[in-house]
């Protein structure tokens, strides 16, 4: 068989992953949780201190009902922006499937088992507000797609409709349709099935499950997608010559497309900072966020001997530059047009920002938090890639408000101590905050003749900058982070000018 990612061949049959991409090869139509309950169509994580839960991504995108909307919390469009959005498709002139790359399955190539070799990208059909470029067997006609409206829950909605070509349709007569989109991912808590564990909370505890998307059997060969927005899709429809020839396990033969879809994401973020609310919003092309995944995929887990490595992710783009001037008119308009956008209560505000609207993905003893992301134990994130979740562990935030801090005028560092790390930033006139000398301690470092002030960035609320809790140690005794500094490549790392 042939990876239907890479085209490489696979001769273990018993394989789940591609050893030369790690794609996941063994999608079966036996799923876990067939008839999902409307929680598992996002992330529902209970760690908002106002007790608001926040829903994120992995939203069901083309089940032949409405879409479910998300919850407002900054993680995307609304369920009517993207109807808008889809509206604005129909407005357009529907255009043919472009040629990108060609990536069939099993096998891949034509219906006798020739290995196609990929074809020369071509440019991107503008349509609407977005961009697309398709690949696979719609380079081949076997399927098409385009734009119209079907009948969600008897409500005639704008949807994209990918078919399989009429000659293969009549060829069978039941049909297993799959759309996967590669940035999403399932986090369902294991309280909606009544399950505990150690963890103090049921509602913090959760299951985990790779995802490859949501099959739909059917015995009509389209598939209508009305949640259209910004991705990476494959959609895939293995065919069978009846439907108890899928009951009961019969072979049925597969055809794959894939769909880039470009276009703006936005985001809005709403916090509060010393008793004022503030709100600021980015936006990016999910080309962007593209760029920054695909890049340095084989140096995203650091060691020790790498730590002055984590700089580099520290990236001020356009996007966190847009960022960077947002909160600054937000700040001024709140504080006064004269006030110090390089001093330590700015530095707090900018702190406050990150700790507030960046959540912590939801985890358990057996599942790092990165592992849950972006499926691998340890992985430094850029910090469009931050953005794009909305969500990340310490090094992830830790990378964005260093950038923040950067594109803001100020000198940054890295902080790494053992299993965490944590922000700097240099500030003149540090003013130490109160707190309670039994619980935290004021962490700082110096290099080159300059004071950096560590913060904790993994917060649901506001700390204030040098603030650290204790580490406790249970294996050597020390009980601060302050009393590794120096030690086994433990220290604060600048981010170059």
């Amino acid at each position: 068989m042939f990876c239907t990612r890479c085209g490489k061949r696979i001769d273990n049959v018993n394989a789940r992953f591609c050893a030369s991409c790690g794609n996941r090869i063994d999608r079966g139509v036996d799923r876990t949780w067939p008839d999902s309950p409307a929680g598992m169509t996002g992330i529902v994580y209970p760690g908002d201190p106002a007790g608001n839960s926040r829903t994120y991504g992995g939203q069901r995108p083309f089940e032949e009902w409405a879409p479910i909307p998300r919850a407002g919390s900054g993680r995307g469009p609304s369920t009517g922006d993207r109807k808008n959005k889809v509206a604005a498709l129909l407005v357009a002139v529907l255009v043919a499937a472009v040629v990108f790359a060609v990536l069939s399955q099993e096998p891949y190539g034509d219906d006798n088992g020739t290995v196609v070799p990929p074809a020369v990208p071509s440019d991107p059909v503008d349509f609407g507000e977005y961009t697309c470029r398709t690949a696979g067997d719609f380079d081949s006609g076997i399927m098409t797609w385009g734009t119209g409206e079907y009948a969600f829950n008897d409500t005639l909605t704008p949807c994209m409709i990918f078919s399989l070509d009429p000659e293969k349709t009549s060829q069978y007569g039941y049909f297993l349709w799959n759309l996967y989109n590669e940035d999403e991912f399932y986090l369902i808590p294991k309280s909606l099935f009544g399950l505990t564990d150690r963890c103090y909370n049921a509602e913090d505890v959760y299951l985990f499950e790779e995802y490859d998307g949501i099959y739909l059997d059917k015995a009509e060969a389209k598939l209508y997608w009305s949640a259209c927005s910004p991705g990476d899709y494959t959609i895939t429809v293995c065919c069978y010559a009846s439907e108890s020839a899928y009951r009961s396990g019969g072979v049925g033969k597969t055809y794959t497309g894939t769909i880039l879809i470009d276009g703006t994401i936005h985001r809005e973020y709403a916090w509060t900072y010393g008793g004022d609310g503030y709100k600021v919003d980015a936006s990016f092309e999910f080309s962007e966020y593209r760029t920054y995944r695909d890049m340095n995929t084989s140096g995203r887990g650091l060691v020790s001997a790498d730590y002055g490595d984590s700089t580099g992710f520290v990236i001020v783009d356009e996007t966190v530059q847009s960022l960077s001037s947002g909160l600054q008119t937000e700040y001024l308009m709140n504080k006064g047009a004269e006030t110090d956008l390089l001093g330590q209560d700015y530095a707090d505000f900018i702190l406050s920002f990150v700790q507030c609207c960046i959540c912590y993905p939801a985890y358990d003893d057996s599942h790092y938090a990165d592992l849950v992301v972006y499926g691998q134990n340890e992985y430094f994130a850029y910090p469009l890639e931050t953005l794009y979740y909305g969500m990340g562990d310490c090094e992830d935030t830790s990378i964005l408000a260093a950038a923040l801090y950067v594109a803001s005028g100020y000198s940054a560092a890295m902080v790494l101590v053992p299993g965490h790390a944590l922000v700097g930033v240099a500030v003149d006139g540090y003013v130490v905050p109160t707190y309670n000398a039994d619980l935290y301690e004021i962490l700082e470092g110096e290099v080159a003749g300059k004071t950096y002030y560590a913060g904790e960035t993994t917060l649901h609320g506001f700390r204030e900058l040098g603030v650290i809790a204790s580490y406790k140690s249970t294996h050597d005794g020390k009980e601060w982070y302050s009393e590794y500094i120096g030690e086994d490549n433990y220290g604060f790392y600048v981010v170059p000018a």
